[in-house]
């Protein structure tokens, strides 16, 4: 098991957040990396996919870290979603199933890492790199981050 897996069980447990939060099994994570890397890059894994989308909207916020705007930029915080995380225990990175709410609450109680969140329908991405930088793919996220920037 990789730290950023360790992190995110820990606070699953602390948060009581069990019934909400679903890892997927590695060939099913994998699938899963392949659909959202052709959908919103150039289809090949890399470190950072950030590096890679084809058309984004990218903002920092300086009043606090940005997962805090999480529920604000998505279309449904209560909708189940790909919730992706960088890791470089594998080939591809670990993927939970959990709705932008708990997500947000997961983050808040882990160290910095890159995530992405992706509905199943691959109708949008929102991630957060090492920068500190919130990025969002498709026009719904992208217009919340633009509508964000000062």
């Amino acid at each position: 098991m990789c730290e950023v897996t360790d992190e995110i069980d820990r606070a699953v447990e602390s948060l009581q957040l069990a019934d909400d939060v679903n890892k997927l099994p590695c060939a099913e994570a994998e699938d899963v990396n392949r659909q959202v890397l052709a959908r919103f890059a150039d289809g090949k894994h890399s470190r950072w996919w950030w590096d890679s989308f084809r058309d984004s909207q990218c903002a920092v916020f300086d009043d606090g870290p940005g997962y805090q705007r999480i529920p604000l930029l998505v279309p449904d915080a209560s909708e189940r979603c790909w919730f992706i995380v960088e890791s470089d225990a594998s080939h591809s990175f670990p993927v939970y199933e959990a709705a932008p709410e708990a997500i947000t609450s997961i983050l808040g109680e882990c160290f910095c890492f890159e995530y992405y969140i992706v509905p199943k329908d691959l109708s949008w991405l929102v991630c957060e790199n090492h920068h500190g930088a919130v990025i969002g793919c498709g026009e719904a996220v992208k217009d919340r981050i633009q509508a964000m920037v000062p």
